[in-house]
């Protein structure tokens, strides 16, 4: 029996950010250099499930989260999903000075109106 390599094509979004530049095509050079996309462990496992899943965030989402009475604003970073199918989001937001990167699920969150 033969043995075959197959690959599959992901397409999504990312916002990297603002950038000066001349034009678009510089514009979209120092994008490509400074950007990167990665999923996590469970997300590159579960893309197929990932399609399936009707996901209230997606990365890049601004979203606010209650932290001890008061509500935080922050933004989707990574999301996972475990093997049943639960998604987690790992939202980044900075309390006093302190950058934290914390996992919540969806009735934790909220999503910010701009």
């Amino acid at each position: 029996m033969k043995t075959f390599a197959i690959y599959g094509k992901v397409v999504g979004t990312k916002y990297i950010g603002t950038i000066k530049a001349k034009n678009k095509k510089e514009a979209e050079e120092k994008a490509s250099e400074k950007s990167y996309v990665s999923l996590c462990h469970y997300c590159s496992k579960g893309i197929k499930t990932m399609k399936t899943l009707k996901l209230k965030f997606w990365i890049g989402d601004r979203v606010k989260v209650k932290i001890r009475n008061i509500t935080i604003i922050g933004i989707v970073k990574m999301i996972s999903i475990s093997s049943n199918k639960i998604p987690t989001y790992m939202v980044y937001y900075q309390i006093n000075k302190t950058h934290k990167t914390v996992p919540y699920y969806e009735e934790e969150l909220t999503k910010e109106k701009k």
